[in-house]
């Protein structure tokens, strides 16, 4: 099967920050030499290394309203809610480079907005960690 990528390109968009590594494109060329490989990340960072304006609502889980659909989807990575806005709602794909997080929840949001279904709301009591626990 390699031999069938040579002199192929590959090219990983959107990926995980965290796939943004100087040793993971040294693995590829490594385990495939010739195979021209470029990793390219969607997330751009804004001023102090923070994410751009309107990426995220709050600066985690416990800031908020877990009652909110947004909420619920924040944990969600960008690549996941551009393929939600595929299959779900056959929306045409999304450019990684020029549409970002802000835009694709604010798309994702409107979609279900305009789906127009009550959502049903759970509320479950929840139980005090123990003390030996948090240790």
């Amino acid at each position: 099967m390699l031999r069938s990528l040579v002199g192929s390109e590959m090219c990983i968009r959107d990926s995980n920050q965290k796939c943004n590594k100087q040793t993971l494109a040294d693995r590829l060329r490594t385990r495939l030499p010739l195979v021209k490989c470029a990793i390219t990340v969607s997330h751009h960072n804004g001023k102090n290394g923070a994410p751009p304006e309107g990426s995220f609502e709050g600066s985690s889980a416990a800031e908020r309203d877990a009652t909110l659909l947004r909420s619920q989807l924040e944990p969600w990575s960008t690549s996941a809610l551009r393929r939600r806005l595929i299959s779900d709602f056959g929306q045409p794909a999304t450019d990684p480079e020029k549409v970002p997080r802000a835009a694709v929840m604010a798309q994702l949001l409107e979609c279900y907005q305009s789906e127009g279904t009550d959502r049903l709301l759970v509320k479950v009591a929840g139980t005090p960690v123990s003390v030996g626990l948090l240790d």
